[in-house]
This record gives structure tokens, C-alpha cells and sequence, in this order.
């Protein structure tokens, strides 16, 4: 699994040991190279801050649901346990967990652009003031 919230194993680890393998074998298995390659293109390891990849929405599974499940449908990780298995078949599911992306998206962007690439700073209100959303903004300048 590539993580403790993505229940998806593109090898059983004690399997690859046995066969005389080691995890270097894992990492370079097609479904954790896709990862990396994401990550990378998303600008991880990067001294920039890039616009177009917003840091506050890192999680493939959570934030890109669409990229992971494309993942998932060309590499073939097997599904750890019975829910990650009915995800896999489940219409709802996979429409819900886009949308959440695409809603976070929306809700996060403006935050990204203004907060960590000073883009729009200057309608960032007054520190001590306000927004529609209750939480405090800070003042730029």
C-alpha cells in the first residue's frame, strides 16, 4: 500500500521476500512508479511553489480521486479488505469522492493562491477581520 489511507497493495511484501526480492523490488513496481512520477510533476522535492499544484491538496486519494482510480484500473493493486474491494464496484462511492475533490478544490485554491503564492493578496482582509467563513485573515503588506 502506498500509504495507511489508499487500501490498495501492489505486492504482498512477506511474497517479494520469500521470492528472494527486497523492497527495492516494490518501489519499483508500475503502480508506486506512477506515484512518484505524480509527485514529482506535482511539484514535490521542488524549491518553487508551483500555481497549478496546490500544496494543500497533496493526497491522490482524497484530492485527485480521478488520478488514483485511473492508477487502480491500470496496475491492478489488489484491494486490502472488503471495503476497498466494494469501492472498486461502487458507483456512489466514486462519484462522491470526486466531487469532494473537485469541492475542495474550489475551497482550498483561493487560500493556495493568496496565502503561499501571494497572488491576490492584497483582497486578503485586515488581520482581526473576518470572512464569510468565520476564520481570521491575515493582513498583507
Amino acid at each position: 500500500m502506498p500509504c495507511v489511507f489508499v487500501p490498495y497493495a501492489a505486492a504482498n511484501v512477506r511474497q517479494v521476500f520469500e521470492s528472494g526480492g527486497d523492497l527495492n523490488d516494490i518501489w519499483g513496481l508500475p503502480f508506486f512508479r506512477a506515484i512518484r512520477s505524480w509527485q514529482r510533476a506535482y511539484g514535490y522535492g521542488s524549491a518553487e511553489l508551483p500555481q497549478s499544484c496546490n500544496w494543500l491538496r497533496p493526497c491522490p486519494f482524497r484530492d485527485h480521486y480521478g488520478t488514483l482510480r485511473a492508477w487502480i484500473d491500470r496496475y491492478q493493486p489488489c484491494p486490502e479488505g472488503e471495503a476497498a474491494r466494494r469501492a472498486l464496484v461502487d458507483d456512489t462511492y466514486q462519484e462522491q469522492m470526486a466531487a469532494y475533490g473537485v469541492a475542495n478544490a474550489g475551497a482550498l485554491q483561493r487560500l493556495w493562491d493568496q496565502a503561499y503564492l501571494g497572488i491576490g493578496a492584497d483582497t486578503i482582509m485586515p488581520a482581526g477581520s473576518t470572512g464569510g467563513d468565520g476564520h481570521e485573515k491575515r493582513e498583507t503588506g
